[in-house]
C-alpha cells in the first residue's frame, strides 16, 4: 500500500490525470510505483475517451491561484482535485491566504505617519518593537 506520508497532496492530485507512465515522468517515480499508489488511493486510471474533462475558459483559468481551489471547485461543480490538477498542469502556484481573500500580498502599502512617530523610529533600537508601538499608538490596537 502507498504510504500517504510519502505522497504530497499535489502528487496525489496528479494521479489519474494522465497515463501512469506520464505522471511517473513528471514526479520522477517509476510507473509501477505510480500505478500502485493510484490503485491504493482509489483513483481510477486515466481514460481520455470518457470526455468528462472540464473545459477551462480563460475566465476560469484566471481564478487559478487567486481563488481557493475549493471555492473554484464548488463554483464550477467539479472536484477540488480537478482544480488542483488544472492549476498544477499550468504551473500556477496554490493561492495564499491573502490572494484567496482577494488581497494581493505583492503590493506594498504606504502609510504616512506623524513626524513624532517617524522621529521615534529613526532613534534606533529594536525597530520591530518601535514600529509596532508606533502603529498601535497611531491606529489603535491592531488584532
Amino acid at each position: 500500500m502507498a504510504r500517504k506520508n510519502t505522497w504530497s497532496a499535489e502528487q496525489i492530485a496528479l494521479l489519474g490525470t494522465d497515463t501512469d507512465k506520464t505522471v511517473a515522468g513528471r514526479l520522477g517515480k517509476k510507473p509501477a510505483t505510480v500505478t500502485r499508489a493510484r490503485i491504493d488511493f482509489g483513483i481510477p486510471a486515466f481514460d481520455p475517451s470518457k470526455g468528462n474533462q472540464h473545459k477551462w475558459t480563460d475566465k476560469e483559468i484566471k481564478m487559478l491561484g487567486n481563488v481557493s481551489d475549493m471555492d473554484i471547485a464548488e463554483k464550477l461543480g467539479i472536484s477540488r482535485n480537478a482544480v488542483i490538477n488544472a492549476r498544477n498542469m499550468r504551473g500556477i502556484a496554490p493561492p495564499t491566504k491573502n490572494t484567496a481573500m482577494g488581497k494581493n500580498p505583492r503590493v506594498p502599502i504606504t502609510i504616512r505617519l506623524p513626524a513624532e512617530i517617524v522621529e521615534r523610529l529613526r532613534a534606533g533600537g529594536n525597530i520591530t518593537a518601535q514600529i509596532e508601538c508606533a502603529v498601535n499608538k497611531y491606529f489603535g490596537e491592531i488584532s
